[in-house]
């Protein structure tokens, strides 16, 4: 059953055959959600102001972020301290955005796929756990937050890579059917309808429903670190998790000095929120945006309990040179619902920690600087 919906219902009710139904009830389908969306887009038609922004904004300026103090002064010392502690006790869990496919790196699952030759963005995430678990003898818990595209073999591997150090996990995330631009769910030629997950602002159902976190929370879990998987560089720091613990906000958005397209911290009726280059008019727009949200995030554990319900964004897609629509949830936007800090870190040298790799230009770009990284953080060699 999938919101009262049997698979007798669903076949019926989207004219889809048995085998499509029971792919939506085993990603969490959600009929009510879909029909309203649906049937606003046959109503309305897409309409992508209806993305923007309605309340005034300014771009911050440096003194408006957060800033980590100097590497080896005592302040830095101190908040190193303080995360320590904390992921020694069992309070923090690493969760990393893991739904899509390489398609720009020649197909298969992102995650499996190699930055250096045996070593994939997923086991650069689970060495760097494994240094900080030996180092204090202690187990920890590694989620991999999937998709109907990569959830079995994500799970696979995490059942033959988990160990006495690091425990790794899956949790997939829902699944929705484009619709054409008139609102119609859109067929291929073979009949077959086009499946997509809603985005990584998904994870605050991902997580509410998930054993693996309401174990985590309920012996002891306090603070989820989430990142995405090809971005290798954001590794766990304990003065970082020290800053998001000693500032009492709920959520810590590490944020770059960097003009690439995305989302960016903006200020809004006098808070610091994360909001989206598409959410913004062309009059609301800067020629270059200074800043821009890393996705690498450090989240109070309650917010996930009884999960905010974020806006769903209508975002067209060209698929094979037709024009589609989805609706997307966004992580970053939880920042207009809790108290955020935007913390301004390193994007260069040895202790950048935004080192992105979307293609395989990327990887060739970035791979040396990378590599040092990881050697400088005592990883990479944990993997040869």
């Amino acid at each position: 059953m999938v919101n009262s919906l049997s698979i007798a219902d669903l076949t019926a009710k989207y004219e889809i055959d048995v085998a499509t139904a029971l792919i939506l009830e085993r990603y969490f389908f959600d009929p009510i959600i879909f029909d309203l969306n649906m049937d606003r887009i046959k109503l309305n038609g897409f309409d992508r102001s209806k993305n923007y922004l309605k309340r005034p904004s300014t771009v911050p300026e440096n003194k408006d972020l957060e800033q980590m103090p100097p590497r080896g002064s005592n302040e830095y010392t101190q908040l190193k301290k303080i995360g320590e502690e904390a992921f020694r006790n069992g309070e923090v869990l690493s969760v990393v955005l893991a739904g899509g496919m390489a398609t720009r790196f020649g197909g298969s699952i992102k995650a499996l796929a190699p930055i250096f030759e045996g070593l994939s963005f997923g086991k650069v995430k689970q060495l760097d756990l494994e240094k900080h678990a030996i180092k204090y003898n202690m187990t920890c818990k590694l989620l991999f937050m999937t998709s109907f595209l990569s959830d079995e073999s994500m799970s696979r591997w995490a059942a033959s890579n988990s160990n006495d150090y690091v425990k790794i996990a899956t949790c997939p995330q829902s699944i929705s059917l484009r619709l054409m631009t008139d609102g119609q769910i859109f067929r291929e030629n073979n009949g077959n309808v086009s499946f997509y997950s809603p985005g990584h602002g998904d994870l605050l159902g991902v997580l509410s429903r998930s054993e693996d976190f309401k174990q985590f929370y309920e012996t002891g879990g306090k603070y989820v670190l989430v990142n995405n998987v090809d971005n290798a560089a954001a590794t766990f720091n304990a003065a970082v998790l020290g800053a998001h613990i000693s500032s009492g906000k709920q959520m810590t958005c590490e944020i770059v000095k960097d003009d690439s397209y995305g989302g960016a911290p903006r200020i809004i009726e006098g808070r610091l929120e994360i909001v989206e280059d598409f959410c913004l008019r062309a009059k609301d727009k800067i020629e270059s945006n200074p800043f821009l949200n890393t996705n690498t995030l450090l989240i109070n554990a309650e917010i996930f309990r009884i999960p905010t319900a974020l806006n769903y964004f209508d975002v067209q897609k060209n698929v094979n040179g037709t024009p589609l629509i989805q609706f997307e949830l966004l992580i970053g936007e939880l920042s207009k619902f809790v108290e955020a800090t935007m913390l301004l870190v390193e994007a260069e040298g040895p202790n950048s920690r935004f080192e992105p790799m979307k293609s395989l230009s990327d990887i060739d770009e970035r791979r040396e600087a990378v590599r040092q990284i990881l050697a400088q953080r005592e990883i990479f060699d944990i993997g040869q």
